[in-house]
């Protein structure tokens, strides 16, 4: 199954930071930093729309970077790549989970829908022999969110 993450949590502050760009760009008697700002600007205004998605297959995950649906990073991940998965709490009620690689740079799977990919995550790490280590945080939501479904189940 494929999970989704679009980076909508990250548009009030690449708002804010386009503001001030965009008022800096009055100064145009420094044509060097009115460059750099343009192409800054172009740079924030492109990342709201990068949507990351997560494929979990039976033995390897994939990985993939889109801007406007076009893939401009792709990485398949076997089972044997992976050394660990660590799940921890990124907000007041936000999961999330860093893949850690034996190789190249770590892959973090954070506000992801469905919210089923943390145990799909578990499951493939389970089922692959891969470790997993929770923090105490992510425990406290883990059984926030069981009770929350036992509550909607009861109804």
């Amino acid at each position: 199954m494929t999970y989704v993450c679009n980076t909508k949590h990250q548009t009030a502050f690449q708002f804010i930071i386009l503001v001030f760009l965009v008022q800096g760009l009055n100064d145009t008697e420094h044509s060097f930093l009115v460059f750099t700002e343009v192409l800054l600007c172009l740079f924030i205004v492109a990342s709201f729309f990068l949507q990351y998605r997560l494929n979990i297959n039976e033995n390897s995950l994939s990985y993939q970077i889109a801007l406007l649906n076009i893939p401009i990073y792709k990485k398949e991940i076997s089972a044997d790549q992976i050394k660990r998965f660590n799940f921890k709490r990124y907000s007041w009620s936000t999961r999330g989970a860093i893949i850690q690689l034996e190789r190249g740079m770590n892959i973090r799977i954070i506000a992801f829908t469905p919210i089923q990919v943390y145990k799909k995550l578990v499951d493939f790490a389970n089922t692959n022999n891969v470790s997993i280590s929770k923090s105490k945080d992510y425990h406290i939501l883990e059984k926030l969110r069981s009770k929350e479904l036992d509550k909607n189940k009861k109804r």
